[in-house]
């Protein structure tokens, strides 16, 4: 239960701004039509905004990672392993 905590703790922050970022960019109408008029009347305009939320996404799952790592170590400190990411 305690490494939860931790995990918990340390993840805390990136999961408030990942909720606040998906919020702002879907939840106003004006966000969405001007999402759906970008792609729909210029190819490389739509091509940049994927390229945008592909780079935003990209930084959510690095800082993600980071975390992570750092709670392994603290975990690691305490004498419990856990590998908490997927893949290595």
């Amino acid at each position: 239960m305690a490494s939860f905590n931790l995990v918990a703790r340390l993840m805390k922050w990136i999961i408030l701004v990942d909720v606040v970022l998906c919020v702002l960019l879907y939840l106003p109408d004006q966000i969405r039509e001007f999402y759906r008029i970008t792609v729909t009347t210029s190819l490389s305009s739509g091509a940049v905004l994927l390229a945008w939320i592909v780079v935003v996404g990209t930084a959510i799952w690095i800082a993600a990672v980071q975390i992570s790592l750092e709670a392994e170590k603290q975990l690691a400190g305490t004498g419990v392993t856990h590998d908490l990411r997927l893949s290595k």
